[in-house]
């Protein structure tokens, strides 16, 4: 009997934390998806709101001569491309899925 009582305590716990995870995660998926309709609207302000006030863009990729690249830019120029294309060209970034790991205080 004492043994069934420990078991359920240790289960309910289980459960309180595998639903605090759940529901911390949904709220970083809910961020998530706000920050990409505010991009494909390209609206930078509307961004602004779902990062972080201090960020680093980093970028990699390939130069004219194949060379492996790395840049370091302030978000500012982000968000000044993103405003900066034209009402005509239309763009969409699609999740194909999704790995959401709550860590601590991240």
């Amino acid at each position: 009997m004492r043994n069934n009582v420990l078991f359920c305590g240790i289960f309910l716990l289980y459960l309180n934390f595998t639903q605090a995870q759940n529901t911390d995660a949904q709220e970083v998926k809910e961020v998530v998806k706000g920050f990409f309709e505010a991009f494909h609207a390209k609206d930078s302000s509307a961004m602004k709101k779902f990062m972080a006030h201090e960020v680093v863009l980093q970028t990699t990729g390939r130069n004219r001569e194949g060379k492996t690249i790395f840049k370091t830019q302030k978000i500012g120029r982000l968000y000044q491309s993103i405003v900066g294309i034209p009402d005509s060209v239309q763009f969409q970034e699609k999740l194909t899925s999704w790995f959401i790991q709550v860590d601590r205080t991240m």
